[in-house]
């Protein structure tokens, strides 16, 4: 054998090594894939022109819907009609806040409110109910709604107080338009 024909040889040996290594392993069985790796891409090309995998997440970015008081629901007022002196208590929204998480074809939305609680010149401490209903619309159409009776306690020597409520695991469908686009909150 010539030292040309040694050279052949030794030249080839590393490609046939990592050919081996290429090629798994008995032991376990291969991962499911439905594109190459990005090692097989680097090493033999993408000779099928077959795309890389994408994550959902990277395909799309999402907005997260609006969330309004809905105009004149911000106050509940309970005590005799027009008389600003013989009111017992009144509940008043402050604030309003959401959160959305993006899983496959789905939003899932928690809503979350703060108000006060106020005793008037009637009331009394004590434990009150404040009705809250969260809606969410798509147009003109309520496409979900949740209600809920929220306790709020005042306690004696107190006037006010505040108090919060989180609705939870509203779900909606992802269309082809955006969330933040195809959907608007309202409490």
């Amino acid at each position: 054998m010539n030292i040309s024909s040694i050279l052949r040889v030794l030249s080839f040996t590393p490609v046939l090594a990592l050919a081996g290594c290429v090629g798994g392993s008995t032991s376990s069985p291969p991962a499911a894939s439905s594109g190459p790796s990005t090692f097989s891409l680097a090493i033999f090309g993408n000779p099928n022109s077959i795309p890389p995998e994408k994550t959902a997440q990277e395909d799309k970015s999402y907005t997260c819907p609006t969330v309004d008081i809905i105009e004149g629901a911000a106050a509940f007022r309970l005590g005799r009609a027009g008389s600003a002196t013989d009111v017992g208590h009144q509940a008043s929204l402050i604030d309003v806040a959401r959160e959305c998480a993006f899983v496959g074809n789905t939003v899932t939305m928690k809503v979350g409110v703060q108000g006060r609680m106020l005793l008037g010149a009637q009331g009394k401490p004590g434990t009150y109910v404040v009705p809250v209903r969260v809606a969410v619309k798509r147009n003109d159409v309520v496409v979900a709604s949740r209600f809920a009776r929220v306790s709020v306690t005042i306690p004696t020597g107190e006037s006010s107080v505040a108090f919060t409520h989180v609705e939870q695991n509203i779900s909606l469908p992802i269309t082809a338009n955006d969330p933040g686009d195809e959907y608007d909150i309202f409490v």
